[in-house]
């Protein structure tokens, strides 16, 4: 069994602008996933990241289930990106 990445599972909330990640949530976390227009308050490492941030897209992202059949052509949730635009520093 191949291990997993570091995103995969996971809700990845990226910067829009920076490009970087901002934070990255473990899916099975989430009661409900956010939508697009809607604001997060985002922890960070130290003061880095951390604020409100405003939901701009939101990618799920698939690859082949290698363990099914694969006549079918069956794929699963790799992750999902949210891309973000922080709104107001340090939330």
């Amino acid at each position: 069994m191949k291990p997993k990445g570091i995103t995969e599972d996971c809700l990845v909330f990226r910067d829009k602008n920076g490009k970087v990640e901002v934070n990255v949530i473990p899916l099975d976390l989430f009661k409900f996933l956010p939508r697009v227009g809607d604001r997060v308050r985002l922890p960070g490492i130290d003061d880095y990241g951390q604020g409100l941030y405003q939901i701009e897209t939101i990618t799920h992202y698939y690859a082949n289930d290698l363990s099914s059949n694969p006549e079918r052509g069956d794929v699963r949730l790799l992750n999902i990106t949210a891309e973000v635009t922080l709104v107001r520093p340090n939330g």
